[in-house]
């Protein structure tokens, strides 16, 4: 693919000359004899791939006082839906004798090169010749590894004539000629009118003659493969980060922003500490809050802890049934009674009371529920559960601010930088601004992802964590012999840490330390075929066939109904005077 001169920057060009031929006409008819008699381009193909340019244009003024020309040579392209822009180095600029003449070099909208040639002191009539040379480098297109010089040689953006052209292409030594396939296209942008060319021994000529203001000569020459040697790869990487310079510099920017705030919220206050084990969880913890402290997030494996918890607490009973149908992979349902608790001053946590509320209805005196029967419904019951499970550990200090807000504020942030990329390409449609549109995603993509880390503990926050942890360490690390001194102190401890041991995922190891010290389930859960001849209990079973039961619960506590889901081409094929790298223009000044 070829690169394009932007729509936008053809636009200014063709307004600029349209400008200046209203001046003229408002100032002197003077202003039309001005005319370029001859304009002389040697373009030499360098073995190391870069372009030798001498542009000799013999201007006559005629009778209008000027103080010399402006030559315009575009830079800057829009290639692969990006920025290009080729390695120009101006050499020097000259008369026909040699002598070195007064330039100023200012370049435009940083995608063109603006040689102001003259003495701004002195005017000037008649006939003045510039010769200006200048190197220029990833210039050369590469098809299937032949290069390809697609080159608008006088540019189309005169407000004058240019009575003749001739464009002399040398290629690299030891090229033969012959085997050089040429095009060239003459008249204004996108005339396909093809020119002349003849060739020598040892370049190749293009002619166009009495060009009219706006049309230019463009010359296209593919030669063999391997005749010049590909730019390095150090030095295409340079250019690369030179041309996506947005794609680097913006997400830099925002990593700037945005990690002296995220590291002290990440970060304990105390230090790494080594985590001792814990042989119980905090005691001002739910199961839910522990496993939401620990990670930042209230998952579902949090939320239906809450169910184990409570029945641990004496307020339900889980009774495993056997399906009607299929309830998510399972062949098992569960029956939910409601019971009271007997421990003595146990108070129900806002998020626990909204749990019960949910599952067995606002104000009903329903006694039990199928987990069946909650497939579709109980959904819309937890962003309110989640938020109250946040907003008790922000109450208890645990958390500088509510995790959720927090989150919700910082991915804000970033749909807020998407919105204005977006509105960026929106109003600036006609520019090349892919590398800066793809530094805004990436700056966007970069807050939302830090935005999920943005939650920040208190010193107490981060100390209940440790002991939560701790006590993950103690599960794993448990001795049997301890685990059986705690079972006979307290029977309950069992089914009581279970949901603690759950969320923290050391559920497995929990019921291993209790393998052989129980023989019969807790009397909160009743397993299918229970009291049965065939039903042989361990705990390892039971906390498997519970864990199914978890994975089952959370896929339909959270399941909803389906309607309540969220929801420029070669030079040889298609070429055109204008098209290319080259081109410009300039005028009198």
């Amino acid at each position: 693919m070829l690169p394009s001169r932007n729509i936008c920057k053809w636009s200014w060009r063709i307004i600029l000359c349209a400008f200046l031929t209203v001046l003229f006409a408002l100032f002197g008819s003077s202003a039309y004899a001005e005319v370029i008699r001859q304009f002389d381009i040697d373009v030499t193909l360098n073995p190391n791939c870069s372009l030798d340019v001498i542009e000799t244009i013999k201007m006559d003024f005629e009778s209008s006082r000027r103080h010399g020309i402006f030559r315009i040579i575009p830079i800057g392209y829009s290639r692969y839906g990006g920025n290009y822009t080729l390695d120009f180095h101006l050499l020097n600029i000259t008369d026909e004798n040699n002598r070195s003449l007064n330039y100023r070099n200012d370049p435009m909208l940083g995608s063109d090169v603006n040689i102001k040639i003259g003495d701004p002191n002195k005017r000037i009539t008649g006939e003045h010749t510039y010769r200006i040379h200048y190197l220029v480098r990833r210039a050369v297109n590469f098809f299937n590894g032949a290069p390809e010089v697609y080159w608008n040689a006088t540019g189309n953006d005169w407000p004058f004539g240019i009575e003749k052209a001739d464009v002399r292409f040398y290629p690299p030594t030891g090229v033969s000629i012959n085997n050089i396939k040429t095009a060239s296209y003459v008249g204004p942008i996108g005339s396909t009118t093809p020119g002349e060319i003849s060739k020598s021994d040892s370049y190749i000529e293009f002619k166009a003659n009495n060009l009219k203001a706006g049309s230019g000569l463009t010359i296209v020459a593919g030669l063999p493969v391997g005749c010049v040697s590909k730019t390095p790869l150090w030095q295409e990487i340079v250019w690369f980060l030179f041309d996506w310079w947005g794609l680097l510099v913006i997400p830099l920017i925002t990593c700037a922003w945005i990690l002296p705030i995220l590291l002290p919220r990440v970060t304990n206050p105390d230090g790494n500490q080594a985590i001792a084990p814990e042989w119980s969880p905090p005691k001002d913890l739910s199961p839910a809050e522990a496993g939401t402290l620990v990670d930042e997030s209230c998952d579902m494996r949090d939320i239906v802890s809450t169910l184990v918890d409570l029945a641990a607490r004496g307020y339900l009973q889980i009774k495993e049934i056997k399906a009607q149908n299929f309830l998510f992979f399972s062949d098992k349902d569960y029956e939910f009674i409601r019971t009271s608790s007997s421990r003595a001053n146990d108070i129900l946590s806002p998020h626990e009371q909204k749990f019960l509320q949910a599952l067995f209805g606002f104000g009903t005196s329903k006694s039990s529920v199928k987990l069946s029967d909650l497939r579709d419904n109980f959904y819309t019951h937890i962003p309110d559960i989640r938020q109250a499970i946040y907003q008790s550990l922000t109450d208890k200090k645990l958390f500088v601010e509510n995790p959720e807000t927090v989150r919700a504020s910082y991915s804000g942030w970033a749909i807020v930088i998407w919105a204005v990329g977006v509105l960026l390409m929106y109003f600036t449609r006609m520019l090349n601004i892919m590398p800066i549109m793809g530094g805004v995603f990436i700056s966007g993509l970069i807050v939302f992802i830090a935005a999920q880390y943005m939650p920040a503990r208190t010193r107490a926050g981060w100390k209940e964590r440790a002991e939560c942890l701790g006590f993950q360490r103690f599960v794993r690390l448990a001795e049997k012999d301890r685990i059986a001194v705690l079972a006979k102190e307290d029977p309950t401890i069992f089914g009581r840490l279970l949901p603690y041991a759950m969320v923290l995922g050391a559920a497995d190891q929990w019921a291993e330390a209790f393998h052989g010290l129980l023989t019969e389930p807790p009397s909160w859960y009743v397993p299918y075929g229970y009291g049965t001849a065939s039903y042989n209990f361990s705990s390892r079973n039971f906390v498997n066939d519970l864990g199914h039961g978890m994975n089952t619960m959370g896929h339909t506590f959270a399941s909803m109904p389906a309607s309540s889901a969220g929801s420029g081409g070669s030079g040889f094929s298609g070429g055109f005077s204008g098209g290319g790298f080259g081109g410009g223009g300039g005028g009198s000044w």
